[in-house]
């Protein structure tokens, strides 16, 4: 019978199954063992690698931070880490090592106040990681991460569940027999390296989806600086070109004065003089909106009224959405003021006009329309019980799907081609006017067009900032010190030096910082140092300045610059590094106001 031939393997077995059972405890504790061993090197390798890929990820999206000085943009990045509960503290550090923006959990240690060496490192059961911010192979700053992970105690007392588990396991092996338990065993172990698979599978996905947003974000950083570096290179040449022509029309007014009786007649040229000036407010306007679509500029409120300015930035709204498009302006009747800054405010309009001249695929109708809206219709929670200017941007276009429209105020956001947009118009939009202390709402749907309104609260009247804006301009006054001047543009130093004499002064010129310095080791006598702040040969205006001031302790410095804005300016942009700034285009009365300002403070 099969029975009989069975039943003396069957007594073997079970008078070997404590023997078995031992053994395979044994074996399968120091495999624990050994496993344990391994996951806690590759618990370590796997805590490095993901807070490794966040501190990359976090650098890339500071980088644009650090390049623009954005310390609000640092510190929302920064706090979005409360989603994470193991974030115990984050900072991003510029690339001297200060810190730029911090986040602490409650009752967590504090960051320190300078970068540790890059690298990562376990302190306890806390992962310390410093990631360098790196653009163009340049260092811009240090991201520090103190990040909790789970404990040893934790860990271990896993293991040690685990292996009363496979203990228990393998005496369930001796009492139900070798085969069963075996196939229990091989298939726990599968199911375990199947979850394993599955958990390294969604973990490698979502790293994947991490680079992809890293580096499209990366793409975007780059397109803007890269726009950025180039607008600012045409503005310091196109202010440059304006200030010899506001100089010359200055100087040819001052002429125009002298002429005597019978020449020249006066009136006409006084006409053509007023055009000319009325042409370079025009170039020097122009130069501020482009610089305002690259470049974030914090922003300069005053008092505008807004139908005057949106009748006034209208030809040039045409211009951006071409012939083909109709532009409607429904302005509402009435003087309407309004707190903010002008730039910000036509560069948010101009963006508004070509994402809708793009939506109506070059033909249709754009209208910007204003009206005065009370509080009860224009108010969200939490909003001043104030009059709203409702601006309202209306076009004929495609118009945009839900899904759409939802994320469309998103920073890198776009549903243009690749290369066709930035996904950073309607982000400014936002930002503008919000930061006005208003708010946007977008109604749009498929086949319908969209209509974009801007709501911004209306200022009771325009105050001492319009009474100042109408008051005269004072006579530019001159003197008779001696001043040197350095600009490497020939023509610009021209004007300067000629407009410098005009006012009585003496002059002395400098192609460039190292003929300055000869110069100043050569002679003695002068009183003040007008040079511009970028030149060549490696000796910027600054560093002319503080070699200056070594050789000549009692010399007044005055720095002139074509660009918008210097990385290392004051709000108002009226010194920079300490030193007094004028901007360039400049009239000859402001160049003449500001260096009386100098001397006269340090008479007074």
């Amino acid at each position: 019978m099969p029975g009989r031939t069975i039943r003396p393997g069957v007594s073997r077995f079970w008078q070997r199954a404590p023997i078995i059972a031992l053994c395979a405890a044994v074996a399968l504790l120091l495999a624990g063992l050994i496993l344990a061993v391994a996951n806690e090197r590759a618990y370590e390798v796997q805590e490095v690698d993901e807070v490794t890929v966040e501190g990359r990820f976090l650098s890339l999206i500071a980088s644009a931070a650090l390049d623009f000085n954005d310390r609000a943009a640092a510190q929302d990045y920064l706090d979005a880490l409360k989603t994470n509960p193991g974030a115990e503290a984050a900072a991003i550090y510029d690339a001297h090592g200060t810190l730029f923006a911090s986040y602490v959990r409650a009752g967590a240690a504090p960051v320190p106040a300078a970068p540790p060496p890059a690298g990562s490192f376990f302190r306890g059961n806390r992962l310390i990681a410093a990631i360098p911010i790196v653009s163009h192979n340049l260092t811009l700053g240090t991201v520090y991460l103190d990040i909790a992970t789970q404990s040893v105690g934790r860990r271990l007392e896993r293991y040690i569940g685990i292996g009363l588990l496979v203990t228990m396991a393998a005496l369930l092996v001796a009492v139900l027999g070798a085969a069963h338990s075996a196939l229990g065993r091989a298939n726990r172990e599968l199911e375990r390296r199947a979850a394993d698979l599955g958990a390294v599978n969604r973990q490698l996905r979502s790293q994947i989806e991490e680079r992809e947003r890293a580096e499209e974000a990366l793409r975007q950083s780059q397109k803007m600086e890269a726009i950025g570096r180039l607008t600012g290179g045409v503005a310091h040449d196109f202010n440059n070109l304006l200030t010899i022509v506001a100089g010359n029309l200055d100087l040819i007014e001052r002429m125009a004065d002298t002429l005597p009786a019978g020449g020249v007649p006066r009136d006409p040229l006084c006409r053509l003089l007023a055009a000319a000036q009325r042409g370079l407010a025009r170039g020097e306007k122009l130069t501020r909106q482009l610089l305002a679509l690259s470049r974030p500029e914090p922003l300069a409120a005053r008092i505008v009224e807004v139908n005057a300015t949106l009748a006034d930035f209208a030809p040039l709204l045409q211009q951006a959405v071409g012939e083909t498009i109709a532009l409607h302006l429904q302005l509402g009747d009435g003087r309407w003021f309004c707190r903010l800054d002008p730039t910000q405010f036509e560069a948010a309009i101009l963006n508004l006009a070509i994402n809708a001249r793009d939506a109506m695929a070059g033909d249709g109708t754009l209208t910007v329309a204003t009206g005065l809206v009370e509080p009860t219709s224009a108010m969200e929670a939490g909003q001043a019980a104030a009059q709203q200017i409702a601006i309202t941007i209306a076009d004929t276009g495609a118009g945009m799907p839900p899904e759409v429209r939802r994320r469309i105020f998103e920073p890198f956001y776009t549903t243009k081609p690749t290369g066709k947009g930035s996904g950073l118009g309607l982000a400014q939009v936002w930002a503008f006017v919000t930061q006005s202390g208003g708010r946007v709402t977008v109604d749009s749907a498929p086949g319908q067009g969209t209509v974009f309104r801007l709501w911004l609260p209306r200022s009771p009247a325009a105050g001492e900032e319009e009474a100042a804006a109408d008051r005269p301009q004072q006579a530019a006054s001159g003197g008779s010190e001696t001043i040197l001047v350095v600009e490497d543009e020939d023509a610009v130093r021209e004007v300067a030096a000629a407009t410098l004499e005009r006012l009585g002064y003496r002059t002395v010129v400098a192609r460039d910082g190292r003929e300055a310095l000869t110069i100043l080791n050569g002679r003695d006598g002068f009183d003040l140092l007008f040079t511009d702040y970028v030149m060549p040969n490696g000796l910027n205006g600054v560093e002319l300045a503080r070699e200056a001031l070594r050789l000549r302790p009692a010399l007044k410095v005055l720095l002139t610059s074509g660009y918008a804005r210097q990385a290392n300016a004051n709000a108002d942009n009226t010194r920079v590094d300490g030193f007094p700034l004028l901007a360039k285009p400049y009239r000859s009365a402001d160049l003449a106001a500001r260096i009386r300002e100098i001397f006269d403070a340090i008479a007074a």
